[in-house]
């Protein structure tokens, strides 16, 4: 496990569509002490368009996740930036969705390689990668965001492509909330206390 040597711990809820990762990514920011929860910007995006996304919306959405993640990163530290320059305290941010969803999307819905977006996926490194398993969660359709049909055995097999693929190592998280929060707060807290130097 590579964690960041600036101690911006950086966490990503991955997983298909309908797996708890909105509810899940919220709750751990909320119960870890300096955290920081970066929302998934195709949501926001689909419900700003009021439609069916297209292949065209990939590389928008994609660079919009990126900025949000600056944004909201930058607002961040600029309230609380004489913690973090002290380096007090780890930071952990829980990411709502990644580029490896997106990718999942481009390749699944339209049947496209998308280069430039494969590429800049891989540039976003994260701490952490916890797949969610959906069949803990009842599939339930979301206007302009999901098909018309459970689709997430075929997204499931696609994810654990990619993340084969890029060679990343991840965290397969099952259960109810409660649960799927024990279990990623153990394997975080472990991680983090094993690197750690006593002072």
């Amino acid at each position: 496990m590579n964690i960041s040597e600036n101690k911006l711990i950086k966490i990503a809820i991955i997983g298909p569509e309908c797996s708890g990762k909105t509810s899940l990514a919220n709750a751990l920011a909320n119960s870890f002490d300096n955290s920081l929860y970066i929302p998934e910007f195709a949501r926001i995006y689909a419900n700003n368009h009021k439609r069916d996304l297209t292949f065209d919306d990939i590389w928008p959405i994609a660079l919009g996740q990126i900025d949000l993640e600056k944004k909201h990163l930058d607002q961040y530290l600029n309230q609380d930036l004489g913690n973090f320059l002290n380096n007090k305290n780890n930071i952990y941010i829980f990411h709502d969705t990644t580029l490896i969803n997106t990718r999942m999307y481009a390749k699944l819905l339209y049947n496209k390689k998308f280069n430039k977006l494969d590429a800049l996926s891989r540039e976003k490194n994260y701490d952490f990668y916890f797949l969610l398993d959906y069949k803990d969660i009842i599939w339930q359709p979301e206007k302009f965001q999901r098909g018309y049909s459970d689709q997430r055995k075929l997204q499931d097999q696609e994810l654990r492509h990619i993340l084969q693929e890029d060679r990343v190592d991840y965290f397969n998280i099952s259960g109810d909330l409660g649960s799927r929060m024990e279990i990623i707060s153990n394997i975080i807290s472990d991680i983090i206390s094993d690197i750690t130097p006593n002072k």
